[in-house]
């Protein structure tokens, strides 16, 4: 290769291993991008449904993601 000669391996080993983690970096940015972008809309959605749901509605969406997050939790009010 050309320039191996003017360069030296050494030079073109680097160069292509910076290449290599620049797209690596690239990716994980997009993948940085799609994340915030999913959370966003999630966090849109919630809000809209925060500004919906009467106050005994919205009490039972929290309790179920309550038991959602915690199963055992379903014991202790079914227990009172």
């Amino acid at each position: 290769m050309c320039i191996d000669v003017i360069c030296g391996q050494d030079t073109l080993d680097a160069v292509e291993t910076l290449l290599k983690k620049h797209e690596a970096f690239e990716r994980a940015a997009t993948t940085q991008e799609e994340r915030f972008l999913a959370l966003e809309r999630v966090t849109t959605v919630g809000y809209e449904v925060l500004t919906v749901l009467s106050p005994c509605r919205l009490a039972l969406c929290w309790l179920a993601v309550q038991l959602w997050h915690d199963p055992s939790l379903s014991q202790t009010l079914l227990s009172k």
